[in-house]
């Protein structure tokens, strides 16, 4: 939408134009860290997951926005949305992307675990199968196996 050049922008009227979804890329970075105010009444947005980022970004920025003034911004799509109040909408990040990266973390920990409890316990079993069949082990560099 913006061109990462701009850098001066501090009032940006967006309002009544056919924007559905605001993502991360909407905006620079830099940009969005410099707007004073941020006028996006009157369109129709979408209300799904693909706007997960932008309404967590509202309630960090709600003094930017117009949307808690006069203003409202309201979902038209899907359906079941129509005419919600955007700030009603309010997926949680396990709904819209499966797993939480705490979920993620746990269950990687936990198979490292298992894998190394497995490993140390095979190891086990191979040294007492060895030792109770009285196997020697050869020690001599010399020695030759065929």
């Amino acid at each position: 939408m913006f061109s990462k050049h701009v850098k001066a922008v501090q009032n940006t009227l967006s309002n009544d134009n056919c924007i559905s979804i605001m993502t991360e890329t909407t905006f620079p970075l830099m940009l969005l860290q410099q707007l004073t105010k941020l006028h996006l009444y009157g369109n129709n947005f979408r209300c799904d997951c693909a706007m997960h980022w932008f309404r967590y970004w509202m309630k960090a920025n709600y003094r930017k926005l117009d949307a808690l003034s006069k203003y409202t911004y309201k979902c038209h799509s899907p359906p079941e949305y129509n005419n919600t109040r955007f700030v009603d909408f309010d997926p949680d990040y396990e709904y819209c992307f499966g797993f939480s990266l705490a979920v993620e973390i746990a269950l990687f920990i936990v198979g490292i675990c298992f894998v190394c409890i497995w490993g140390i316990h095979l190891v086990s079993l191979i040294r007492s199968h060895v030792l109770s069949k009285g196997c020697i082990p050869i020690t001599d560099s010399k020695a030759k196996l065929y």
